[in-house]
């Protein structure tokens, strides 16, 4: 997760990742490229996640020992409001909708249902991309970890240019550094994550 001062979609030299942003990771076993309804409730919603994380403040995160599948990484609608880290910031445009095409340093991230910012799905195996860099893990075979799921944000008050591309000037907002979450956000199925410095974040399929 990085904040996107120039709405380009690309991650640049001199722009920041974003602390303490909750992630959730959803299985698309329908290849319909969208989220499963695992609680059969007609709406995508937290409890529809099997996996969760949280950014550190390089803007990275890792969710390890996925099986091999289809999967759709979400943040939700919370984020983006109260104490939220995302809280005045929308999703970068252009974004690249092919998430599983192993371009890294890209924003792949769109709004979606019931406010989550989605990516397309992505297939997880053992033919991955390798040599990311950074490599947040190390602890797992290359060839079975996608680090190149990224997602950019800009701040709202910075309109896009009509091709979608770099927008104006504009003040960019303090990112928060982390803290509790409200009771509202969902901490029961947190797992635990490497971090490393740098921009890449993923899933990785058992080694």
């Amino acid at each position: 997760m990085w904040l996107d001062t120039n709405n380009n979609g690309r991650v640049d030299s001199t722009e920041a990742g974003i602390c303490d942003v909750w992630v959730d990771v959803f299985t698309d076993t329908d290849a319909d490229g969208a989220p499963d309804d695992r609680n059969n409730n007609g709406s995508l919603d937290a409890a529809d996640a099997i996996r969760t994380a949280t950014t550190d403040c390089d803007g990275l995160w890792l969710v390890d020992a996925l099986a091999p599948g289809r999967y759709v990484v979400g943040i939700p609608a919370s984020e983006f409001t109260g104490d939220g880290p995302l809280v005045g910031l929308v999703s970068s445009d252009p974004t690249t909708a092919n998430a599983d095409g192993d371009v890294d340093n890209d924003d792949n991230c769109a709004p979606g249902a019931n406010g989550f910012q989605l990516t397309g799905a992505v297939t997880i195996g053992t033919d991955e991309p390798t040599a990311e860099s950074p490599n947040n893990a190390t602890a797992s075979l290359d060839a079975s970890s996608n680090l190149t799921i990224d997602c950019g944000f800009y701040a709202a008050a910075n309109p896009a240019s009509p091709s979608g591309g770099s927008g104006g000037a504009a003040a960019q907002p303090t990112i928060p550094a982390p803290g509790p979450r409200p009771p509202a956000w969902p901490a029961s199925v947190s797992c635990s994550s490497p971090w490393a410095a740098g921009w890449s974040f993923g899933v990785v399929a058992p080694t």
